[in-house]
């Protein structure tokens, strides 16, 4: 489960190490079942995973309600240092913000909704 949580959250072990401030060989013994995993560790994953569907259930949630028949963009960020400059930054890795992105364009696409996926200050590109 913790694997396919880490995953989820679209975060690689060496990312979610950084995230939990643990090294990589912690997250490895982790999830090969050689060590426990600390409650309040499990806890902060489980709370990342918690912002990301929150924050593409709230994006979506208005599209619907007021605006059903306008295409949506999305925008990722092709670096660290690009993605440093958002309102995201400080609550979010990069790669978990990510990972919201593709849940709102699932999300779309299960409701027939138009969208597309452009990267930081470059043309869209139709998903």
């Amino acid at each position: 489960m913790f694997v396919t949580l880490r995953e989820a959250c679209g975060l690689g072990q060496r990312e979610l190490g950084a995230w939990l401030g643990v090294s990589l060989g912690a997250v490895q013994l982790w999830e090969a079942g050689s060590r426990p995993i600390p409650d309040e560790r499990a806890l902060k994953l489980m709370e990342l995973d918690d912002m990301i569907r929150d924050g593409a259930s709230m994006a979506l949630k208005p599209i619907f309600e007021t605006r059903p028949d306008v295409p949506v963009t999305l925008v990722r960020y092709k670096t660290d240092a690009a993605y440093a400059r958002t309102q995201f930054a400080a609550d979010l890795p990069r790669s978990s913000h990510t990972a919201m992105l593709w849940r709102i364009v699932d999300g779309l696409k299960r409701l027939d909704h138009e969208c597309a996926m452009v990267w930081a200050d470059e043309p869209a590109v139709k998903e």
